[in-house]
């Protein structure tokens, strides 16, 4: 049996990527981008921007502050231990172990946002708008949603996101 290289993502594309992002953020007036993905067993055409920014496993949702890297939050260790793995193969991972949360609740985004010193930034958020046809309201629960927002000391009126599309 011979081994057969599987193409993959460089680091100069993980570069080109999120220099696309924090030019988008920088035009934008955003401090950080939330992108939100579903998982690959989702069905037809899943969300899936989050591995846009992470060469990973779909299912995880993306901190991404304009200064600094991003922080992956992931649904559970499963996909910990798919990243270490993909690590010792010797894969392109672009996102450090350093840089993985477990859980994508609104605790654990807001704790991200914290981490930034980005509870009063702005914040765009991809995922909020509508995904024709398979999401007309977008994917991101109105629970957690919301959640997130009370966590964070603003006036009404400054708490709407502005909604981000990734492309």
């Amino acid at each position: 049996m011979t081994d057969t290289a599987v193409p993959t993502y460089s680091p100069a594309e993980r570069d080109r990527r999120w220099n696309l992002g924090r030019t988008f953020m920088n035009r934008e007036g955003l401090d950080a981008l939330i992108v939100f993905g579903e998982h690959e067993d989702s069905g037809e055409a899943p969300f899936t921007f989050d591995t846009w920014f992470t060469n990973g496993r779909p299912g995880s949702t993306v901190v991404f502050p304009r200064t600094d890297k991003p922080i992956e939050l992931v649904p559970f260790s499963l996909f910990v231990i798919d990243h270490i793995g993909s690590s010792r193969r010797g894969d392109a991972t672009w996102i450090t172990p350093k840089t993985i949360r477990v859980g994508r609740d609104s605790g654990v985004i807001a704790d991200a946002l914290n981490e930034f010193g980005l509870a009063k930034g702005t914040i765009g958020v991809v995922g909020l708008e509508p995904y024709i046809p398979w999401h007309p309201e977008g994917i991101v629960p109105f629970r957690l949603w919301n959640t997130t927002m009370l966590r964070f000391p603003m006036p009404r009126s400054s708490r709407l996101p502005k909604a981000a599309c990734g492309s």
